[in-house]
């Protein structure tokens, strides 16, 4: 199982990077909002499930690694703002892309989101125990 979580973690960086960096990659997902800055929602919830992934316990609880140190946490945050930066510098480098920071912010917003649920949903396991 831990496997299939690391191998969907892989797939999920490749859909963000498609999306993010591919001409036609996002340009139409939230299109029918027609409003400015709707693909931050869609930066925010593609990084919000990525950080995800890297807890499958949530899931399936015989993964759940015994006094974990919170390094996965600092791993997924890193992770994702090395990601979002690199991303978005590419971008800056792509003639039908812009770079913009609040792309960026609402990446690390994201993962930030899903680190909190990930602690909200341990403290809620740990307090049932």
């Amino acid at each position: 199982m831990l496997r299939l979580f690391q191998s969907l973690k892989y797939i999920w960086v490749a859909l963000i990077l498609y999306l993010t960096l591919s001409q036609g990659g996002g340009s139409g997902w939230f299109e029918f909002l027609k409003y400015p800055g709707v693909d931050k929602i869609g930066h925010f919830g593609l990084f919000f499930v990525w950080a995800l992934l890297y807890f499958p316990e949530l899931v399936v609880p015989e993964t759940l690694l015994i006094n974990e140190k919170p390094v996965r946490f600092w791993i997924v945050a890193t992770n994702s703002l090395v990601l979002g930066i690199l991303i978005e510098i590419a971008q800056s480098f792509i003639p039908y892309r812009s770079s913009e920071w609040l792309d960026l912010l609402a990446d690390v917003l994201g993962s930030a989101t899903a680190l909190l649920a990930v602690n909200f949903v341990r403290r809620k396991k740990s307090n049932l125990n």
